[in-house]
């Protein structure tokens, strides 16, 4: 088994963006949340500088980011049937809306900044920021049963148990599997947090998960 730990940085500096120069600076507005409780807002003024245009759009390289992320790896070699890759990731994304897509009026505004007239003032968590993001890949492999009965516990109270009737030193050939009632074609197969029913082994074998 092997551990392993990256730290991944990237930096992005003059990314393209699409920004609405027809808008004034926003102004703090007092609303009410459906309970009556007031709040104050940031919204940009109804009557734009230039009156006879709606949306200018201005596209620029003026965004920047910048991502940081520590990764770790932990890898266990195939052995007894059996191996997996587990991979977490902390990591944190922040950036002044780097997005060159807002061309459709009153649609998209949201990728646009919330003060145009403050470039720098956005420059806070990403859209795409993922804080943290756990994968687990296993791999089982199928091989010539030995005991007549087998069980794994996979955690949260589920097992997978393989059945194998009349398993013998002469009778212990696989020659064909399902898995969930459909061909297994593979002598080994993944469990990505899939709920196996049913898993049929022939000479008369069969699994089954709960």
């Amino acid at each position: 088994m092997s551990l392993s730990a990256t730290y991944l940085f990237f930096r992005g500096a003059n990314l393209s963006r699409t920004r609405d120069i027809n808008l004034g600076a926003p102004v703090a507005t007092t609303v009410t949340d459906p309970s009556g409780a007031p709040f104050v807002v940031w919204r940009h003024p109804a009557t734009r500088p230039l009156t006879g245009f709606t949306r200018i759009s201005l596209f620029e390289s003026t965004a920047d980011s910048r991502y940081d992320g520590l990764a770790f790896e932990l890898k266990r070699r195939f052995a007894r049937g059996f191996q997996f890759i587990a991979a977490y990731t902390f990591s944190e994304a922040v950036d002044n809306k780097p997005d060159q897509t807002m061309v459709v009026v009153g649609t998209d505004d949201v990728k646009g900044l919330q003060n145009n007239l403050d470039i720098g003032g956005d420059y806070a968590r990403s859209d795409l920021d993922i804080r943290h993001r756990f994968v687990f890949s296993p791999v089982y492999e199928i091989g010539s049963p030995i005991f007549t009965k087998s069980t794994i516990r996979l955690g949260n109270g589920r097992e997978f148990t393989v059945i194998a009737h009349h398993v013998s030193a002469r009778n212990k050939y696989i020659q064909s599997a399902e898995l969930n009632g459909k061909p297994l074609k593979n002598a080994w197969y993944k469990n990505a947090s899939q709920h196996v029913k049913t898993c049929c082994l022939t000479p008369p074998c069969c699994a089954k998960a709960t």
